[in-house]
């Protein structure tokens, strides 16, 4: 009878011992995935701050450039067009009778050339010029979004992840700290959605483009179209700039956040249990 005692005593020892390990193990990676968002809430996120702000001012002088040479070439084709105006009201009134006949024909001539030699130099500037300036600043922000999307995203729904497991039994009262965790898990899925969303506004940007340069190659005296391809450059490097700034600022508002109720987020009802009052 001792034997059989004692041979039930070890079996469920090791039985404890059994159960006992995975709930340990289970701390353990608790813990593990708990040091990880404080060093992401501490480190990984501020870094990230002054990196998109260092990337922003860059963006506003590489923005700077781009309006400049849009208002220069902005100028350049409504200037051409005054002075085509003007120099043909000019002729006009001068020649008369055959001579403004040959005259105008000759007129006619080097109005068609100009207007090539114009077109040409037009196309010349937006493909090599502000175009090439405009895409530096396309890839720059892109970048910056698919950083944020594939690596401080997930980031942070991790982190966020964490403060799900600290989140207290569900009972009545005292219930702040957890209406924060829903907070700050609102103010991660805003600045993604924002990310995602101007990613996939990217693409429509480009088919436009191209429409307008199909057309300015098919139709090189209409002046329109080099004014409208102009507009929209100008205005793409104005939302690079907004997005990047948006970005930068939904970081900071997320960051301050988990700063100030930090406490509150990582034990929502404290130490104490909830109690339920009528009064």
């Amino acid at each position: 009878m001792i034997g059989k005692s004692e041979t039930q005593e070890s079996k469920q020892i090791e039985k404890s011992k059994m159960v006992s390990m995975p709930v340990e193990s289970m701390e353990l990676l608790k813990d593990n995935v708990q040091k990880e968002a404080e060093e992401i809430i501490h480190c990984v996120i501020p870094i990230k701050i002054l990196e998109l702000n260092v990337q922003y001012m860059k963006l506003m002088e590489n923005r700077k450039k781009v309006q400049t040479k849009c208002n220069q070439l902005n100028v350049l084709v409504v200037g051409d067009e005054i002075k085509e105006d003007l120099s043909m009201e000019n002729t006009d009134s001068k020649v008369s009778g055959s001579k403004k006949q040959k005259r105008g024909q000759e007129q006619i001539k080097t109005t068609s050339k100009k207007k090539r030699n114009f077109s040409e130099m037009s196309k010349d500037d937006i493909a090599v010029e502000w175009k090439a300036k405009a895409q530096v600043l396309f890839d720059e922000i892109k970048k910056e979004l698919q950083q944020m999307t594939e690596i401080v995203e997930p980031e942070l729904r991790q982190s966020h992840f964490i403060y799900k497991l600290a989140s207290a039994a569900i009972e009545d009262g005292n219930n702040f700290g957890v209406a924060v965790q829903e907070e700050v898990k609102k103010l991660v899925g805003d600045a993604s959605a924002n990310a995602y969303n101007f990613l996939r506004e990217m693409p429509k940007y480009h088919t436009q483009r191209s429409d307008i340069e199909t057309k300015l190659c098919k139709y090189p005296n209409l002046r329109d179209y080099y004014k409208v391809l102009i507009d929209l450059d100008n205005k793409q490097a104005l939302l690079l700039l907004h997005t990047l700034k948006d970005l930068r600022n939904n970081f900071f508002i997320i960051l301050d956040t988990l700063h100030k109720n930090f406490q509150k987020i990582v034990q929502p009802k404290g130490h104490k249990p909830a109690t339920m009052s009528l009064y």
